[in-house]
């Protein structure tokens, strides 16, 4: 999504972005790419088309009329242009992510009105597609984001990279989202907010690629930042995810540390987001009876993702009853952008209890989950593709065909 990925970083670690850059670079170019223009009409009349990408790169400092004159052409009050446009609109957004409070996120975005486009403007816009889970919105900004990346002062870049590996965990892009991460493991970030997120997202996506090391090392850091007022919440998933890699040898421990956190107020999308990772640990330790009560306990059965985990449930334990109360909930499920890998999962599970044909399955899982799971990782769900997979073609004595994926895996 970043192109150059590689070597975006490597200036960044080198300092390149640590000068303020000149304002009048990311106006300027923003606003052409905005009205569509290309470098040839934008500096037409006005100046020679290598002086305006030299404006464009910040390689020189442009003589005042010729600014005047690209902005009249893409309509932009010169007089009106504040160095620090949206600077302190960034920092507002950026502190209601980090806090996760999306709702206030939602209304300040709302209530904000920009007179031009620049850096802060497109980065508060990704902050708010994401939140509202608009993908297509988002990966416009960041592409206005990535043409416009010579000119980014530090902090917007680090920001950047950030968005991108924020978008591609929560997509289930964890490969992508894994390379973002690596990158901001190398830069010394000195925002602290932005410090404290990407090593929470470090925890996250080293955990779902199983490099247990680099998730650890990253948790001990993150400890270290808590006092310094990271916020609860975010602690919290952090810390379920900690839970559940214990799990997978102190089942019983880590049931006990999770049960000891408060899970009474579910609010906002986040505490939702919490109870998600507890029933992840409860699962790991078998709790599947635990988990299936406490969903409807809470009324969340006709989420996407804790539907799925209802039918994780039934799937494990074989109880009829549990087999039905998902085949009948799944009628009532609306689906978002994000729930694909969940609706995958769903569609599998319905097959598995309902079709009398087990080469529907096979087709299934062969043409429609191994190529997305390949991309696209959810633990449970890929293990129980494999499993299944592998299991059928046994079945079907086709060995070899078994073994051949086994091995390319």
């Amino acid at each position: 999504m970043i192109t150059k990925l590689t070597k975006f970083t490597q200036e960044i670690v080198e300092g390149k972005y640590d000068v303020k850059g000149h304002q009048y670079s990311q106006v300027i170019k923003s606003e052409r790419i905005k009205h569509n223009m290309t470098l040839e009409e934008m500096a037409k009349g006005i100046c020679s088309i290598s002086y305006l990408c030299k404006l464009e790169n910040q390689d020189i400092i442009p003589a005042e009329e010729y600014v005047k004159a690209l902005f009249e052409r893409v309509n932009v009050d010169y007089d009106n242009i504040d160095s620090n446009e949206a600077e302190k609109e960034f920092n507002n957004v950026l502190e209601y992510y980090f806090l996760c409070d999306f709702e206030k996120l939602r209304d300040y975005y709302l209530s904000l009105k920009f007179n031009v486009e620049n850096a802060n403007v497109s980065l508060i816009k990704c902050f708010y597609f994401l939140v509202e889970e608009k993908f297509d919105d988002f990966k416009r900004e960041i592409s206005i984001l990535d043409d416009i990346k010579k000119s980014l002062r530090e902090t917007q870049a680090i920001a950047l990279i950030f968005l991108v590996g924020e978008y591609y965990w929560k997509t289930h892009q964890i490969k992508e989202a894994y390379k973002y991460m690596c990158c901001l493991e190398a830069i010394k970030i000195g925002n602290d907010k932005i410090r404290k997120m990407a090593l929470e997202q470090r925890v996250i996506v080293s955990y779902k690629m199983k490099n247990f090391p680099r998730m650890l090392d990253a948790f001990e850091s993150l400890k270290k930042e808590y006092f310094l007022g990271y916020p609860s919440k975010r602690q919290i998933i952090t810390e379920l995810i900690i839970q559940g890699f214990k799990g997978k040898d102190y089942p019983e421990q880590s049931v006990a540390s999770i049960e000891r956190l408060n899970f009474n107020e579910v609010i906002t999308l986040y505490d939702m987001d919490i109870l998600y990772y507890k029933h992840l640990v409860l699962l790991i330790a078998k709790e599947y009876k635990h988990v299936y009560t406490e969903i409807f306990d809470y009324s969340l059965q006709t989420e996407p993702r804790f539907l799925a985990l209802i039918g994780y449930c039934a799937y494990k334990l074989r109880i009829k009853e549990y087999e039905e109360s998902f085949l009948k909930l799944k009628n009532e499920v609306v689906y978002r952008t994000n729930d694909t890998i969940h609706s995958k999962f769903i569609k599998f599970l319905e097959l598995k209890f309902t079709s009398k044909k087990a080469y529907e399955l096979l087709e299934y899982v062969r043409y429609d989950l191994i190529p997305y799971s390949y991309n696209y990782i959810f633990e449970f769900y890929n293990d129980i593709y494999r499993e299944e997979y592998i299991e059928m073609l046994c079945k079907l004595s086709r060995y070899k065909e078994a073994l051949m994926y086994v091995l390319n895996k």
